[in-house]
């Protein structure tokens, strides 16, 4: 798998971007994209597109996707249901690719189904040359020199770890 979109929480005056890298189940990842959802008083919960480091780049082959989201109808009208929104990040776990959506054709009802036409842009993955770079960029904002008895160490410097806190996995998949 090349990407995977994951759900991240992030506290008051911590930071995430784009080119941080993290550890999933024992692997490591460079996020590629990010995207909020929400906003609380002192911290935000939203999703990051994460690319597994060393892994082949299989977006290329991929273009705009034009797809539909169907919300079947309910006897109970107090369910609720996730809508399509522009700039929501789908995840199609087979291929390994995240799509972005970019635009919505249509909103129509037929009975009691509601149909979302609506177009998604691939997010492209990163070439090893920029994952590379942006690990080498998060090594240096995470090591510092200190002077110590006598000569210098290097001391891990916690403030710029991505401290994110995993929520759980998206699920979203697409056709």
């Amino acid at each position: 798998m090349t990407v995977r979109v994951l759900n991240i929480g992030r506290g008051f005056n911590t930071a995430v971007k784009v080119g941080d890298s993290l550890m999933f189940e024992g692997k490591l990842y460079v996020i590629i994209a990010l995207n909020i959802k929400m906003v609380k008083s002192q911290n935000w919960d939203g999703e990051c597109v994460a690319q597994l480091v060393g892994s082949s780049r299989v977006s290329p082959k991929y273009k705009t996707a034009h797809l539909e989201q169907i919300i079947e109808g309910k006897a109970d009208f107090l369910d609720r249901h996730e809508v399509i929104k522009l700039g929501t990040i789908l995840h199609d776990s087979t291929e390994g690719i995240a799509y972005r959506v970019s635009k919505i054709n249509s909103v129509k009802y037929k009975f009691v189904d509601l149909f979302i036409d609506f177009e998604a842009e691939i997010i492209d993955e990163w070439t090893t040359a920029e994952i590379d770079e942006a690990l080498k960029a998060d090594n240096k904002c995470r090591l510092k020199v200190i002077s110590g008895s006598g000569k210098d160490e290097l001391v891990s410097d916690d403030r710029n770890k991505p401290n994110l806190k995993l929520i759980k996995e998206q699920k979203n998949e697409t056709n």
